[in-house]
């Protein structure tokens, strides 16, 4: 599998897929250095856009919001969700950087090459224009809190991908 850019993949703004709950208020700045990746061990279909709801509602019942920037199918497709406006996904960051949230449960299951290459080229667009992403700042969840966010699988498979991307989006 090659790294980034690849053909564009399907790319839902959130007003299309009917995100459930309010938008944060604006980041301070939509450009920042940070972005961290999670899982949302949530079932998954062939349906991205009711899976994605699914998951936002869990956001929508903890925190009032949906609580990640993107979300990300199994089938490749990048889901906007709160885009540049503040989530609720990584206590301490959540107004200086973004999240990325693949659908589904990468403790147990393996990302996909579509997972794969759609999560790399979002962090391709995100570093190339709109000046987020400077390495080493993407790092997963367990990062900085004790949880196995985003899963061993996406560590594992979708991370080092993501990084070569963050590092050089060339």
């Amino acid at each position: 599998m090659t790294t980034c850019p690849q053909p564009d993949p399907p790319f839902i703004p959130r007003d299309l897929w009917r995100m459930p709950g309010p938008l944060g208020p604006p980041m301070p700045d939509p450009r920042v250095r940070t972005l961290f990746l999670h899982h949302s061990v949530t079932t998954v279909s062939d349906d991205p856009c009711a899976d994605a709801r699914r998951a936002a509602a869990v956001g929508v019942q903890r925190f009032g919001r949906t609580s990640y920037s993107y979300f990300l199918h199994p089938s490749g497709v990048v889901l906007e969700a709160q885009g540049n406006h503040v989530g609720a996904h990584t206590s301490g960051w959540n107004t200086k950087a973004k999240a990325l949230c693949l659908l589904g449960n990468y403790e147990q299951t393996i990302p996909s090459d579509e997972l794969i290459r759609s999560t790399c080229w979002l962090v391709w667009v995100l570093r190339a224009f709109g000046g987020t992403v400077q390495a080493p700042a993407l790092m997963p969840h367990t990062a900085v809190r004790s949880t196995a966010c985003p899963g061993r699988h996406a560590v594992e498979r979708v991370l080092p991908f993501a990084l070569a991307v963050a590092r050089d989006p060339q």
